[in-house]
């Protein structure tokens, strides 16, 4: 199958990964992507396959292509660190519902309702 996306990294990028490997541990997830990206970059030494380079670092096949759509929509930054996942998340009650809860809440107990364990 062919790539979509292909990296090509500049010499000022592979510097820095190459900088980013030296200073962190080997195992980071960091590092992982590092040794994926020197490994698919177009313009580098290695020219890797993605089987290749999944059997070496021990990454899925998706997760290097993943990786790579990343580099190629977001930049370098975003294929090291990740992107920042907003969430997004509706309100069940309005304003209304939640003043009527807690009218409920706060409000004397209705006759002929338990309100413990042993009220019988």
């Amino acid at each position: 199958m062919a790539k979509i996306y292909r990296v090509t990294l500049t010499t000022e990028e592979q510097i820095l990964l190459e900088t980013i490997l030296k200073n962190n541990s080997q195992t980071t997830a960091r590092a992982k992507r590092c040794y994926v990206l020197l490994a698919s970059d177009e313009n580098g030494d290695k020219k890797w396959s993605d089987r290749k380079i999944e059997k070496c670092y021990g990454i899925s096949i998706p997760s290097i292509e993943r990786l790579r759509k990343r580099f190629v929509e977001s930049g370098l930054e975003a294929a090291l660190y990740g992107i920042k996942q907003e969430i997004k998340k509706e309100k069940i009650f309005d304003g209304r519902v939640e003043s009527q809860l807690v009218a409920l809440r706060c409000g004397e107990v209705p006759s002929g309702i338990l309100t413990g364990p042993y009220d019988y």
